[in-house]
């Protein structure tokens, strides 16, 4: 009788272990560099519903979001289990010499297991290696465009992550540059 009892504790012990994770909360974010705009989607599952407010740019324009929002000032508010807001701006691409630098404070406004942050370059940019924080956890390319990641696990509420990088339009390469390209 005792040895049935510690099974069945244990036993239900491991399923639920198994459940939480099978629905272990994440929250991802994507930059899509579209010239010099940006098309940010974040895309949010919980565990349970919440009521999230995401801080948005002054200039967030076509501004789509799943459940519905509400809207006030530079806040955007949405409760759900399952999040999805998209917008486009340019306020996080200031313009350099040789292209863009992509300043950003992501903010993680609820405790997630697990956070993926992508920035994807636009067709025919490039990544100026020594120039991006922090560090990613890869960098993947399909050939056209360039995917810079960061997966981080365990956020706590209120945490936020800088990131910074530099971006070298073609625009910007100078005629020795592709020179070189052409002949390697």
């Amino acid at each position: 009788m005792q040895k049935t009892k510690i099974i069945i504790i244990i036993s239900a012990i491991l399923i639920l272990s198994l459940t939480s994770l099978a629905y272990a909360s994440s929250y991802d974010v994507e930059f899509n560099q579209i010239n010099n705009a940006l098309l940010v989607k974040h895309i949010v599952n919980l565990n349970q519903e919440e009521t999230l407010t995401f801080n948005i740019p002054s200039d967030a324009s076509s501004i789509s979001a799943s459940p519905e929002y509400t809207k006030e000032d530079n806040s955007i508010t949405i409760k759900g289990k399952s999040i999805e807001l998209s917008y486009l701006t340019s306020e996080p691409l200031q313009k350099s010499d040789n292209g863009y630098y992509f300043v950003d404070n992501v903010g993680f406004n609820s405790d997630v297991d697990k956070a993926s942050l992508k920035f994807i370059l636009d067709t025919g940019s490039f990544l100026d290696n020594e120039h991006i924080y922090p560090s990613p956890t890869r960098i993947e390319t399909d050939g056209r465009q360039i995917v810079v990641i960061w997966e981080i696990k365990n956020i706590k509420q209120g945490s936020d992550m800088p990131i910074f990088l530099t971006i070298e339009s073609p625009s910007s390469l100078s005629i020795i540059t592709w020179i070189m390209i052409i002949i390697i």
